[in-house]
């Protein structure tokens, strides 16, 4: 049986039941428009198509009842032909208490464009066919509320008493075609409630003055409209939620005593409002009641202290929690300054005392709200304690230069004797200070700190006052003597720092944060480095070492530096030594040595086994580790891009030739020195191989080519040389430019004579252009793309 059927079917069998308890002679169905239905968004309409209902028998007829406006079906019956409609008067109430979308209808017609005269319902009179009636809206605005609308002079008035229709779309109100003319509107009589969507996107009312009767004003009633000016009367306990959203007209709310509730949202994004009475009645703020009200400065709050502080804050009340100058009510003036007010003999506002609110001047969010608070009597003005109060505020470890007015962001000076007749809020300018006597400057990549005595210690990174700029070298000035917390943090362009003798004290936090951060170079010696307070306690700041002057060669109880002097590059040299593994820096170039007997690490070279060249090098120089016997494995970083050919002669590594890959050394990444012995006419770099040294083909006449990996960025001069033999090179590389960004000079290295080389570059598939090109054939087999035909 078809499911429609069997639900009509037990309608019916239940209905008759029900009609045989009630000894009742007809059938009568009342199915209501709304039933079960999810509500779409507020401002999106349902939609109008009716839900299906069931086939109507032979002996019964359908009474609908309809919107006029929209088309929506009301409520319909079902009942039996012929007789009277119902005689419990169950139509006549469902007529009289029609809603559709919240809103009423005046009169009814039995066609929707109400080309027939009113429907007048008689319950005595039988009906024979389905009948439908339409609601007319007429200018009803509530049960007992009618409208009207002056075209000419832009006014909507609305008379009679109690609620409005709370419309349940923002399209439903009657005038919504009138939006954006209305510029007034008048109310008449004991109107009670501003129902909700009433005035949505009202976009040329300005002002409006609402009646002494109202209690309630609905959700979004006024919501994103042009309003600059509402009053809230004596009666008025609610304010519904989003009401005044985005009314960014609203400079002042002055809410009456008597306000009970304040919805979610309701004043959200009115960013021009600067103060708001708060009334003691309201036991919770809404979530978000004032968000993004940016511009609020102070609540007057009808209520004590502690009253305020039991309101619950729901969600981010931010805004008048944190932000506002708060003042509690008080009928007598206290003898403590503070936060208080009273209301005089007309109703204004009157500060006991104003309150100067102090902000911060670091681009953090905690700029917004006032970090102190001082209080001035409007009668006695600034005092010396005031100014007093100001030039000791601190405020993350740090203090202010001077200090300028928010409002009109000119520089403010602090008098004895100037009466404030409003709220003072300050802004602090931190100018060039970082310490009681010190100020830093930068020029360029240089940073600059000057003075005399100890920097601040910051309670974060972001508020040293430099922090964003881009610095990749200190100066710290003879008269600093101590380097405070947070100073030089999270900055990846700094990668060493000198710590001058008359630094006393160093914070273990001065330098968090540097990922590129490699170097503290101590520019005293041994004797003095212990006399710093927390230099050498310096850890957990990456790859950062503290390191201590000398002149002594073979020094390696601690991390030692020195310059070395002479030599075509001479320049800082840094070292460690640890459980037999030698680390060097410095320069970025590491220098030359004329011997390596000359290097720093001569004296104990017998007891390394191992080197780590650190992070941020891009050369090695001559002689750097030659001699170096036992050196049984070095690190080198891939910063590297040029390693000198005696960097590593007469070392362990270089002559153990059964530890040569394919007849070549390669330290971690980079091409060392290649065996002529071990070699053929052909011979393949190593995949992933970033540099090679000076001279590490030397002797190696039989090859004849070489396949050259698209991943080498760093090629020493003399690299070649010694493949007199050399007729073609297989590059990995797609194309001649990327080849001739490993041997042009733009990039600083140096080339070589290779005329009489053929480059061939790689093509996985047959090229399209005449060129010299190569691919691996079956096998892995190097092939040769022939050159193709000319036309």
């Amino acid at each position: 049986m078809n499911k429609r059927y069997l639900l009509l079917a037990l309608i019916l069998v239940f209905s008759v039941f029900i009609c045989m308890l009630s000894s009742c002679d007809k059938l009568d169905i009342f199915l209501p428009g709304d039933s079960g239905v999810t509500p779409p968004p507020d401002d999106v309409p349902p939609s109008t198509d009716d839900p299906e209902t069931p086939p109507v028998e032979n002996n019964t007829i359908k009474f609908t009842i309809r919107d006029k406006s929209t088309d929506d079906r009301i409520t319909y019956f079902v009942i039996e032909k012929g007789t009277a409609p119902i005689s419990d008067e169950t139509i006549m109430s469902a007529i009289e208490n029609a809603r559709n979308r919240g809103y009423g209808f005046v009169s009814w017609y039995t066609d929707k464009n109400k080309s027939t005269e009113d429907y007048i319902f008689n319950p005595e009179t039988p009906l024979f066919e389905d009948t439908t009636i339409y609601g007319d809206r007429g200018n009803l605005a509530g049960e007992n509320l009618i409208w009207s609308y002056d075209i000419d002079k832009g006014i909507l008035t609305i008379s009679g008493s109690g609620d409005m229709y709370d419309f349940k779309y923002n399209e439903d109100a009657p005038w919504i075609k009138y939006a954006a003319l209305v510029n007034s509107i008048v109310f008449e009589g004991e109107i009670t409630s501003i129902g909700d969507h009433a005035f949505y996107n009202f976009t040329a009312l300005t002002s409006v003055k609402l009646p002494d009767s109202i209690v309630k004003i609905g959700k979004n009633s006024f919501y994103d409209s042009s309003i600059k000016h509402i009053n809230f009367p004596a009666s008025l306990l609610s304010i519904g939620v989003q009401a005044f959203r985005f009314c960014d007209g609203l400079t002042e709310l002055e809410f009456n005593q008597g306000l009970e509730e304040i919805g979610d949202g309701a004043f959200n994004g009115c960013y021009n409002i600067e103060n708001v009475i708060l009334t003691d009645k309201i036991a919770a703020l809404g979530t978000s009641a004032f968000q993004d009200c940016t511009n609020l400065q102070t609540a007057y709050y009808m209520g004590t202290e502690e009253q305020y502080n039991n309101m619950v804050f729901l969600l981010d009340n931010f805004w008048v929690k944190q932000l506002a100058n708060t003042y509690y009510i008080s009928e007598e003036k206290p003898a403590e300054p503070g936060p208080y007010w009273h209301l005089g003999e007309n109703g204004e506002i009157i500060n006991w005392y104003y309150t100067i609110g102090y902000f911060s001047s670091n681009n953090t969010s905690n700029a917004k709200v006032p970090f102190a608070f001082d209080y001035v009597d409007p009668e006695i003005g600034i005092t010396q304690e005031h100014i007093d109060y100001m030039n000791n505020l601190w405020y993350h470890g740090y203090q202010f230069a001077s200090w300028y007015n928010k409002a009109t962001n000119k520089k403010y000076t602090m008098r004895v004797g100037t009466k404030l007749t409003s709220d003072l809020r300050l802004r602090g300018d931190r100018g060039r200070r970082c310490g009681d006597n010190l100020t830093w400057s930068r020029s360029g990549s240089v940073l600059t700190i000057s003075g005399t005595g100890a920097m601040w210690d910051f309670e974060k990174s972001s508020d040293a006052p430099w922090y964003g700029y881009s610095y990749s070298e200190v100066v710290i000035s003879a008269g600093v003597n101590y380097i405070g917390s947070n100073s030089f943090c999270n900055n990846p362009s700094l990668k060493f720092i000198d710590i001058p003798t008359n630094v006393l004290g160093i914070h273990q936090n001065a330098f968090l944060g540097n990922v590129n951060f490699r170097y503290i170079y101590y520019l005293g010696d041994k004797t003095q480095v212990g006399s710093v307070v927390g230099l050498m306690s310096l850890v957990d700041i990456g790859e950062a070492k503290v390191y201590t002057y000398t002149e002594q060669l073979g020094a390696k109880d601690i991390a030692y530096w020195t310059n070395i002097e002479g030599t075509d590059l001479s320049g800082r040299v840094a070292w460690r030594f640890e459980d037999g593994t030698l680390y060097v820096g410095g320069n970025e170039s590491l220098i030359n040595y004329q011997s390596f007997a000359s290097t720093p690490w001569a004296p104990f070279a017998s007891e390394v086994d191992s080197v780590v060249i650190i992070s941020g090098a891009n050369r090695i120089g001559a002689n750097s580790f030659s001699g170096m016997v036992n050196l049984t494995s070095a690190t080198i970083p891939a910063s590297v891009l040029k390693i000198s050919a005696t960097a590593f002669v007469d070392t362990y590594l270089y002559n153990n030739i059964e530890g040569y890959t394919d007849g070549a050394l390669y330290i971690t990444n980079h091409l060392i020195r290649v065996e002529p012995t071990l070699v053929g006419d052909e011979f393949r770099i190593k995949e992933g191989t970033l540099s090679i040294a000076e001279n590490a083909f030397e002797g190696c006449t039989t090859v004849k080519a070489i396949i050259f990996n698209k991943e080498i960025v760093g090629v020493y001069r003399g690299a070649l040389a010694g493949l007199c033999s050399l007729e073609k090179i297989f590059f990995t590389g797609t194309s001649i430019s990327a080849w001739d960004s490993i041997w042009g000079t733009n990039n600083n290295l140096e080339s070589q004579e290779l005329d009489d080389v053929v480059i061939y570059c790689f093509s996985k598939y047959e090229p399209r252009e005449n060129g010299n090109w190569w691919y691996y054939g079956t096998g892995l087999v190097l092939e040769i793309w022939p050159q193709k035909e000319e036309n």
